[in-house]
């Protein structure tokens, strides 16, 4: 069996809520609920749920940014969860964030040259002009650019720079977090295009984190569904897309606009606000905005159940819900 680069069992994150609100002092913000998933080699997972789902605290737990409150994490079977200091440091070079925001993320003293040469020298590769000049054409920027300050440069050029500084130190695991939100749509397609690209040419593997599912329908081979921490359903992008069974996933290819003129699908949308992770109350995280909802939902913890030898839900009343066909994905 071949080893998955990333597994995750059962990872969650709380936060302790600050103690000057004296109203909840007692409470906890859970931001990541027992998500276990796999990426294989070579596989594009794409992730993604609403703001505040928790996305975005599930990067920095794989990138251990954050430090998980309980659950596990592998990477190549090391146990990241249980690593620290040196022995951490020695496997940060085969996972490598890309962050949402690439201005925020660049030093603003360091040229483009120095961005990319320190994190070669830093893990003893061959840093010189050469290197950092190949590294710039990989993401289709020029040697003209070497000098340039991150001020002096587009959005779309300080995202290709921080792509290329992932890719720097050889990963086999990138985590994109958010990577084209910040950026015009035109600007979008471009970078878009140029994961694709990578992803073909460097066999990369890669965690691909949006709240845009049809960003993600484009790059992933595999799509998971996030809901207030929680995974609410994971499976193949095209077997998604012909048979989405929970009504949160549902409900997302339903606001999708329509992109083929005479397409008879009426945009819907969730109706209420995302509850508080603050506490959340027993039974299913999605019911209280769930058209479908029934009693026994109260009672059920959003346990995944398997469809398909490839595609899972955590809802107890998939069976008998309609399922509804986007056989042709937008």
């Amino acid at each position: 069996m071949i080893q998955p680069v990333l597994k995750l069992i059962n990872l969650s994150k709380e936060f302790a809520l600050s103690h000057s609100f004296s109203a909840l002092r007692s409470g906890k913000l859970l931001a990541v609920d027992k998500v276990s998933l796999e990426i294989q080699p070579g596989q594009t997972l794409g992730l993604v749920g609403e703001s505040g789902c928790g996305k975005s605290t599930l990067a920095k737990l794989i990138c251990r940014l954050e430090s998980p409150t309980s659950g596990e994490i592998y990477f190549k079977g090391a146990p990241l969860h249980a690593l620290a200091g040196e022995d951490l440091r020695k496997l940060r070079h085969g996972f490598q964030p890309i962050f949402q925001d690439p201005f925020g993320s660049l030093n603003p003293r360091f040229t483009v040259f120095e961005t990319l040469a320190e994190p070669l020298r830093l893990f003893g590769f061959p840093s010189g002009p050469n290197e950092v000049s190949t590294l710039l054409s990989t993401v289709g920027m020029g040697p003209e650019l070497l000098f340039r300050y991150p001020h002096q440069l587009s959005g779309g050029q300080r995202q290709r720079l921080g792509i290329a500084r992932a890719l720097a130190v050889q990963p086999e695991l990138l985590i994109a977090d958010e990577p084209l939100s910040s950026l015009d749509v035109s600007i979008q397609a471009q970078v878009l295009n140029l994961f694709l690209d990578l992803k073909d040419k460097l066999n990369l593997t890669v965690l691909f984190i949006s709240h845009d599912l049809r960003v993600v329908s484009h790059i992933s081979d595999t799509i998971v569904i996030m809901y207030l921490g929680r995974v609410m359903e994971t499976g193949p992008a095209r077997e998604l897309f012909q048979e989405p069974r929970h009504p949160y996933t549902q409900a997302l290819f339903k606001a999708l606009p329509k992109m083929a003129p005479g397409r008879n699908r009426q945009r819907a949308f969730l109706q209420g606000e995302l509850p508080t992770p603050i506490n959340p109350k027993p039974g299913c995280r999605f019911h209280s905005r769930c058209p479908n909802a029934a009693p026994i939902c109260l009672q059920y913890e959003n346990e995944l159940e398997a469809v398909s030898a490839t595609h899972s839900v955590a809802c107890c009343r998939w069976k008998q819900l309609e399922t509804l066909n986007f056989a042709t994905a937008p």
